[in-house]
């Protein structure tokens, strides 16, 4: 009967806590969505041409996204695992915008949470689980990854499914187990390029295993990921025209992005990787991490806060005197990897971006519900109750600094918008205003400015070459501007060296950021416009000077 009491309570508890944080997800979503978020502005032209080719033609959108795509950012916008339902998600809803995208990631990560602590329960007991995945879910990493648009988060519930079959089949002895892990293995090459890390971890996994038949094994487990992985690799060849034969450039770039593993250079990888060592060490101990450094605002959200590394080093502690557990055995494998993989396979130069060190989460937060079971279960074998019920509101009291502290930073750094340029903001002014036509967007190129450039410029050298840096400034605005999957509005881009000679006689202009009013004004003169002003918007926590700050929208007519 008391066990049944448990479970209703357990059942409830976990009910309240789940209902609350989905409340407070989807909470201000649309309006805390950030383009330049995990290079969410990374190809994403390609993501309205996807959209189309989705629902024109089926057959040629799967082909099109079935490409064993390097792992990069930019690839989240051409991979059939994170589009296909992202797209049917955003359908359901009634089309694709920037609200679909954010609220398809939030459900993502809200899906994985629950897998998470189905995991952690089942190979670790309920009070780790609870503790891993409350902690986790009220974290504000937890918020950061929910609210990024980005393919980072779906990434990780493709994972937890990894998850789940490794862990339910260490040391199987029937082989058809090491097939189906090869093609589990294998589609994690179509989400993020950290995802590949894994492969290794399923490699030696199988090596150092005590099954009878291990050759068979390992034989079955890369026949199962070449089936995979082959006809997304052909695909490749022919969608992006690839002929092996005259092909120069570095064979891995087929496979991965480049900035990955330093390019082979043995030197590079040294340098590079003592440097992230460094980074990995904060990290762990819960600091707060770089964004790009034209934010003014320069965290993402830690891992897990500082305080949580009691727990986390109690909870490895604990780890390693019951490390004869066949699952503990398995997750200190996954751990060391997990670890140590973003230091060495990325060229970042102590930088280490955030998005590259996702796994941290299963390990992390698994440990951290390590420790934090431990301390309950002493503070349960406390024999005086005065005591005890002290040691209780001690543990509650630091759950609840923890939670604080979470939240302060959700609301300060992550639901507020301080991370946009100001582009949502802007193609919200344009929205309000209830028209549509063609509209150009006018931006400076994308070329490096010279060294006399910037010294006379009062923007910094990245800046000075787009808002984005990294993106054709129109494609922003175009998705920007979505409404359950279409736009009142047909963007085009272009630059100050480009002619007007396709745009209608009358349409909508924006001016850039980087392109000054005197600048604007000779163009417009240069190309016999006429333009009216129509509304203004700032750019936002960016670092400009003067008066380049503002998005400009007009009205043009041609002169003649």
């Amino acid at each position: 009967m008391n066990e049944h009491k448990q479970s209703l309570f357990e059942i409830f508890f976990l009910a309240v806590m789940l209902a609350l944080l989905t409340a407070f997800s989807y909470y201000h979503v649309g309006q805390s969505i950030s383009l330049a978020k995990y290079h969410f502005q990374w190809g994403i032209s390609n993501l309205l041409a996807n959209y189309d080719l989705f629902h024109h033609s089926l057959r040629e959108f799967l082909f099109n996204t079935s490409i064993l795509h390097p792992g990069n950012s930019e690839s989240e916008w051409r991979t059939v695992t994170y589009l296909f339902p992202l797209f049917i998600f955003s359908d359901f809803l009634g089309g694709l915008s920037l609200t679909t995208i954010c609220l398809f990631t939030v459900t993502s990560t809200l899906i994985f949470l629950v897998l998470f602590y189905c995991w952690v329960k089942e190979f670790w007991g309920k009070q780790t689980a609870l503790f891993a995945a409350f902690l986790f879910g009220y974290s504000a990493m937890f918020q950061e990854l929910g609210r990024s648009g980005s393919y980072d988060a779906f990434s990780l519930l493709i994972a937890v499914v990894w998850f789940f079959y490794i862990f339910r089949h260490i040391d199987s002895p029937k082989l058809k187990t090491y097939l189906l892990l090869g093609i589990l293995t294998g589609l994690m090459w179509y989400g993020y390029g950290i995802l590949r890390s894994l492969s290794l971890v399923a490699f030696v996994h199988i090596l150092i295993s005590r099954i009878s038949r291990k050759p068979q094994a390992i034989g079955l487990f890369f026949v199962g990921m070449f089936l995979v992985l082959i006809p997304g690799f052909m695909i490749k060849l022919i969608v992006e025209k690839v002929d092996l034969a005259h092909y120069h450039g570095p064979i891995y770039t087929l496979f991965i992005d480049r900035e990955t593993a330093f390019g082979w250079n043995l030197g590079t990888c040294i340098t590079e990787t003592s440097a992230n060592l460094k980074v990995l060490f904060f990290r762990l101990l819960g600091a707060n991490q770089f964004l790009e450094p034209v934010f003014k605002d320069k965290t993402h959200a830690p891992f897990w806060n500082p305080l949580l590394v009691i727990p986390l080093i109690l909870g490895v502690w604990r780890f390693f005197k019951q490390r004869n557990n066949p699952s503990n055995r398995l997750l200190l494998l996954l751990s060391v990897l997990i670890f140590l993989a973003p230091c060495l396979l990325t060229s970042s130069k102590g930088f280490l971006e955030v998005r590259r060190s996702l796994l941290y989460i299963f390990p992390g937060y698994c440990f951290i519900g390590l420790g934090m079971a431990a301390i309950f279960e002493m503070i349960k074998s406390v024999q005086s109750r005065i005591i005890k019920v002290a040691l209780m509101f001690l543990l509650a009291s630091f759950i609840a600094i923890v939670l604080i502290s979470e939240l302060f930073f959700v609301h300060r750094y992550i639901i507020s918008p301080h991370r946009d340029f100001g582009m949502i903001r802007f193609a919200r002014h344009i929205k309000e205003k209830g028209i549509s036509g063609y509209i150009y967007y006018l931006e400076k190129s994308l070329t490096k400015p010279t060294a006399d450039d910037a010294e006379s410029s009062s923007l910094k050298p990245l800046a000075r070459e787009s808002v984005y840096r990294y993106a054709d400034e129109g494609d922003l605005l175009r998705v920007a501007l979505m409404q359950k999957g279409k736009s009142a509005f047909h963007v085009h881009s272009g630059t100050m060296i480009d002619r007007m000679q396709y745009m209608e006689n009358d349409f909508y202009l924006v001016r850039s950021p980087c392109v000054s009013l005197n600048e604007f004004n000779v163009w417009c003169a240069h190309n016999k416009l006429k333009a009216i002003f129509i509304l203004k918007s700032p750019v936002s926590n960016v670092l400009f000077d003067g008066t380049l700050q503002t998005f400009g929208f007009y009205l043009v007519h041609r002169l003649s």
